[in-house]
């Protein structure tokens, strides 16, 4: 493939990423008079980046599930251990986990949640070559 080719991919790969449909990029691309196989290229690389994109977007939906839940636990860890402080009662130091665990689940999403897409799909590719229905 020669480099204005490769660069029409990445171009369409921008755009894709960017919420474009595949008949808007096509019209931005000017890519009318394409070949067939050439079309059929643009017409996957824009597929796979939106695969991308929907992956990413529950990726962080993810990440924002454990920060919400994750603030739960800080919070309901503080309220316990304010009624078992004011109890004197032993039991306030059990409580102490819920309060270390939530920040610590609000930092593990947050990490998810703003992580960039390109991370994520070097991270799914490293899966697939690792595991055992790796690509031929």
């Amino acid at each position: 493939m020669d480099e204005q080719n490769l660069q029409l991919l990445n171009q369409a790969k921008s755009l894709s990423y960017s919420g474009f449909s595949k008949e808007e990029i096509f019209q931005k691309l000017n890519a009318t008079n394409l070949t067939p196989e050439m079309r059929k290229y643009v017409l996957g690389v824009i597929d796979d980046a939106q695969v991308d994109l929907e992956m990413k977007k529950q990726v962080k939906e993810a990440g924002l599930n454990k920060m919400v839940f994750g603030a739960f636990v800080f919070l309901f860890g503080l309220i316990i251990s304010y009624v078992y402080y004011t109890a004197n009662s032993v039991a306030v130091y059990i409580v102490f986990g819920m309060i270390l665990g939530g920040p610590y689940l609000i930092y593990i999403g947050y990490k998810q949640y703003a992580n960039p897409i390109s991370d994520e799909i070097k991270v799914r590719k490293e899966r697939i070559v690792k595991s055992k229905f790796k690509k031929f």
